[in-house]
């Protein structure tokens, strides 16, 4: 799991998707599509790996992240 410092930007991040789709529509689907993906590989990713350190989380967030769009 991301630590509670990393819940506001993810919130905001949804929103902004959220608001995206809801407004724009079917033009920016897979764009909105890639950014939850990315989002929701890198919580996954957090949370099995359970990293503490620094260069461990940015590592599974960015391996998840990826994976997962």
């Amino acid at each position: 799991m991301l630590p509670g410092s990393y819940a506001l930007p993810a919130a905001v991040l949804l929103a902004v998707g959220g608001f995206l789709a809801c407004f724009v529509g079917f033009r920016l689907f897979r764009l909105v599509l890639g950014i939850y993906g990315f989002l929701i590989g890198a919580f996954l990713s957090t949370s099995i790996t359970g990293a503490h350190d620094a260069w461990t989380l940015t590592t599974a967030i960015m391996i998840g992240g990826i994976t997962g769009a």
